[in-house]
């Protein structure tokens, strides 16, 4: 169980560390892999989901059918997430004409709190809801299972078809997990190369309670918005927002959190990942509802550019100050 020994002075370097090892291995008992543990499970690719069209012109039920396999390596058709413990989950949904267009996806946790172990089904539930309800779901759900979990919802209209000319938007800063990546590797021996640039443990924990936070809240559009999930695959995700469009895009990116942090964090792995991380394509208005949606509940959100012409390129300039 999470100490707050973590958050004072009590105890010294020597309960800390025990208390973190303690609470790695019993997220291990639960089936978290040690390196989502210790990096997040981030990896290139869009997220995937899959829908079905009801619109009372199709006889009988339509069903959908999504499945996950957690453990060590990838098996046959379905998702995989790595887990310490081997799992089949499977879920079928079925809708009826009428009831408009019915989306299912299946997901693992793309980061964990291991100071607060207790926190990660919050985390989980957010995360499932954020990609749910990035698609303006007129009514959704999700289920979880301790490392991973489904979501699903209905829509009333098919994914907004992207055009030339169209607003681009991004919700959060890059960056925002280079705290909690920081502070596990302060904690699993590297505290002394953080506080020899500045960074001592108390303020990284700081820092990561900042970003867990954000983790906790959950996104849910109301606008016609074509929106995507690159929580997992970081900014590098906009290649492949292109690649499936086929429209080039300019980008302009916002300033990463914690700059400094981030130049001392880059020698143990990627650090453009965020606690969420969304990318909205539409029309001004409905994008701007988009964003304040976000910034309403404490995520930062930016215009950064235009769908281009037809092609596979992305332009990413820096924001003018």
């Amino acid at each position: 169980m999470f100490s707050h020994k973590f958050s004072d002075k009590v105890g010294g370097k020597r309960n800390q560390m025990r208390d973190f090892m303690g609470n790695v291995r019993t997220l291990m008992n639960k089936g978290f892999h040690p390196t989502v543990i210790m990096n997040g499970c981030m990896r290139r690719g869009l997220q995937g989901s899959a829908d079905v069209s009801s619109d009372g012109s199709l006889g009988g039920s339509i069903s959908l059918e999504k499945c996950l396999i957690l453990g060590h390596e990838k098996e046959g058709p379905c998702n995989f997430y790595p887990s310490t413990k081997r799992t089949l989950l499977k879920k079928e949904l079925r809708t009826e004409p009428g009831q408009g267009r019915l989306i299912l996806g299946a997901d693992g946790m793309p980061f964990v709190d291991i100071l607060r172990p207790e926190r990660n089904s919050e985390l989980l539930k957010a995360y499932l809801s954020t990609s749910i309800g990035i698609h303006s779901p007129t009514w959704y759900g999700v289920e979880q299972h301790d490392v991973a979990g489904f979501f699903w919802g209905f829509r009333d209209s098919p994914p907004l078809r992207v055009e030339q000319g169209m607003a681009t938007g991004l919700i959060n800063r890059p960056g925002g997990l280079v705290p909690v990546k920081a502070l596990y590797r302060a904690l699993n021996g590297a505290e002394e190369y953080f506080e020899r640039r500045g960074f001592p443990l108390r303020d990284l924990i700081k820092l990561s309670e900042e970003t867990l936070e954000r983790a906790g809240k959950a996104l849910v559009f109301d606008s016609d918005v074509r929106a995507f999930n690159l929580t997992r695959a970081g900014i590098h995700g906009l290649q492949d927002v292109v690649m499936t469009l086929g429209f080039d895009m300019e980008v302009e990116l916002p300033d990463p959190w914690y700059p400094n942090l981030w130049e001392s964090t880059k020698a143990f792995g990627e650090v453009t990942h965020s606690e969420v991380l969304v990318l909205v394509i539409g029309r001004e208005y409905d994008v701007d509802s988009a964003l304040s949606k976000a910034e309403s509940i404490g995520i930062p959100s930016f215009n950064v550019g235009k769908i281009k012409d037809k092609g596979k390129n992305v332009f990413l300039k820096k924001r003018k100050v």
